[in-house]
């Protein structure tokens, strides 16, 4: 658009953005940023309630796996990125991050247990609620 103004505009005559297009401009190098300080604070608020710094990283690494394989296959099917995409891309990444905590919880919680094989049953009913 700019590029077009420049070239096509007559002389003495110019744009100017405003409204949302002009904070849209304004804010956009501040999303890298923005984005970066939620992934620390979201890995030291995990890293709390592990009380472990490896943990958190199991959590933090299902997230980009499931959203790469829901754009995938919406690249593949050749849909569009539209709103209706990215609410539900929201929601993916509410419900891996529920999974993800819910089996590193039960897994760092089973593995202080006494007698694994005698609570294998248990371990499976862990599963089946982190998945339903």
């Amino acid at each position: 658009m700019e590029g077009m103004a420049k070239r096509l505009l007559p002389q003495g005559m110019r744009y100017e953005w405003s409204g949302l297009t002009l904070e849209e401009l304004e804010s956009g190098s501040k999303a890298l940023i923005l984005f970066g300080l939620g992934l620390v604070f979201v890995y030291l608020t995990l890293a709390a309630q592990y009380e472990s710094f490896v943990l958190p990283f199991i959590v933090l690494l299902a997230v980009p796996v499931a959203l790469l394989g829901a754009i995938g296959a919406q690249y593949l099917r050749g849909l569009q990125n539209d709103v209706y995409c990215q609410i539900g891309l929201v929601m993916l990444i509410g419900l891996s991050s529920k999974n993800a905590i819910l089996i590193v919880d039960s897994q760092s919680s089973f593995a202080h247990r006494e007698n694994p094989l005698r609570n294998r049953r248990w371990r499976r009913r862990e599963f089946a609620c982190a998945r339903f």
